[in-house]
């Protein structure tokens, strides 16, 4: 009896692992038919921004045999790190997926389609995107346990009040409590933001108007999985205002991606969702585009949060082969040493690519790399990145996923747009780490 029960064991044993086993192959399959669909169609979706968007912000199609071949070599070559991460649950390693779908895969579509790229050039930005994956998967997650001690409602109530009563307050004070729900004229949002930026205000009450634009959000949804359903509707009117302030089109997506966290992320696999996400958000912006006739979600999407970053990677690159880097002068440095740059490097970037001298060409990643530290940068900022990311993975341990979900999208348009030390600080990343691990929740038993 005990040979019939052993071997009914190890035959139970046996099948759960073989499915197992074919389960992961059958997800990997998917992954690799993904990445390539996805990016196919984002070469597809840069033939439409080039045409619709090249008056603003001027994209280039000069395609070469080498730029073709050397692009899909230079993503292939990602897959086994796009593969290991993709099968990791944390935070950490989802905001890393979700950033190779949306900057490097887009990176690749620019470096197929600008034969004159510099070969110096790509193989810098591999080397920043290896040292990303591989950190990534090499470093453990951090928890600071320390911050379980103040875990109280009172603490992120007192932070909802402080915020939403400096988003009120300015926004009583420079718009009359305005609220926009045009968000696709961009002439009248790019004003607006000109307008915007000579608004005055104390310095503690712009800090926590500007961390709302990403901390808001996160609140909003976290307070929805509590149970708060009017203080979660009370938030998103506050949103509203806040992007009347700033005209900020990220505050209203990440508004319109807070609502769908709380209602529709419950029991979903993140990585397949945005694996999902991006195929389906691109290949709209070309089925508009040729059956409409418009651009609208081109202009948010592909335009936007693809190409605009992935171009600006080169033009910083090239900008800072010829002058010298920053070193943080203008950034936490700026008290202590004078930059070289008697204005903004972002506005002088934007100068520098398209003559705009009112524009602001913020980008992060790769150009804040370079930016700050140069060709030194691209060892060290992988590092400091997911250090950061890392200690996020302590903060939202336990948390539901509506709210991991948000927190996730929230820090990849951070990386994404911002240099790291502004989205930090001037971000409100510390601040959400701080308010992440002393929220309250459910512990989970080991």
């Amino acid at each position: 009896m005990a040979s019939i029960s052993n071997y009914k064991d190890f035959s139970s044993s046996y099948f759960s692992k073989n499915k197992l086993s074919l389960k992961i192959r059958t997800e990997t399959i998917f992954l690799i038919c993904g990445i390539f669909l996805f990016r196919y169609i984002c070469d597809e979706s840069y033939l439409i921004t080039k045409m619709v968007f090249n008056y603003e912000n001027p994209f280039l199609f000069e395609p070469s045999f080498f730029s073709k071949i050397i692009s899909w070599i230079f993503l292939i070559s990602f897959l086994p790190f796009l593969s290991k991460i993709y099968f990791k649950k944390n935070p950490s390693d989802n905001i890393i997926f979700l950033l190779g779908l949306v900057s490097l895969v887009p990176s690749t579509t620019l470096i197929a389609a600008n034969g004159s790229y510099s070969i110096i050039y790509i193989f810098l930005l591999w080397i920043y995107w290896f040292l990303l994956f591989a950190l990534c998967i090499l470093i453990p997650s951090f928890n600071l346990n320390v911050f379980k001690k103040i875990r109280s409602k009172h603490f992120y109530m007192t932070l909802i009040f402080l915020i939403c009563a400096s988003v009120v307050y300015l926004s009583w004070l420079n718009t009359g409590f305005r609220i926009i729900f045009n968000i696709f004229d961009s002439a009248m949002i790019y004003g607006l933001r000109v307008e915007a930026r000579e608004y005055s205000s104390f310095p503690f009450i712009g800090y926590l108007q500007h961390a709302g634009d990403n901390l808001l959000p996160i609140l909003m949804v976290y307070v929805f999985a509590k149970g708060k359903k009017l203080l979660s509707l009370f938030l998103l009117f506050v949103i509203l205002l806040n992007f009347g302030i700033t005209a900020s089109k990220q505050v209203f997506l990440l508004l319109f991606l807070g609502v769908i966290s709380c209602f529709f992320i419950k029991k979903v696999y993140l990585p397949r969702l945005f694996l999902i996400g991006a195929i389906f958000v691109t290949l709209a912006t070309i089925l508009e585009f040729y059956i409409l006739k418009t651009a609208i979600s081109s202009m948010f999407s592909s335009y936007r949060i693809y190409f605009i970053p992935a171009k600006y990677h080169y033009i910083y690159y090239e900008f800072f082969s010829t002058y010298q880097p920053d070193y943080f002068r203008q950034s936490f440095l700026r008290y202590f040493f004078e930059s070289p740059y008697d204005r903004s490097l972002h506005m002088i970037l934007a100068d520098y690519h398209n003559r705009d001298y009112y524009a602001r060409a913020n980008n992060g990643l790769f150009s804040d790399a370079v930016m700050n530290l140069g060709y030194l940068g691209i060892i060290i900022f992988p590092i400091l990145v997911i250090l950061v990311l890392k200690l996020l993975d302590g903060a939202t341990q336990n948390l539901p996923l509506s709210v991991i979900f948000i927190v996730i999208v929230t820090t990849s348009f951070m990386l994404l747009n911002l240099n790291l030390s502004i989205a930090l600080i001037s971000g409100g990343l510390l601040l959400i780490l701080f308010t992440l691990y002393s929220l309250p929740r459910q512990e989970q038993k080991s």
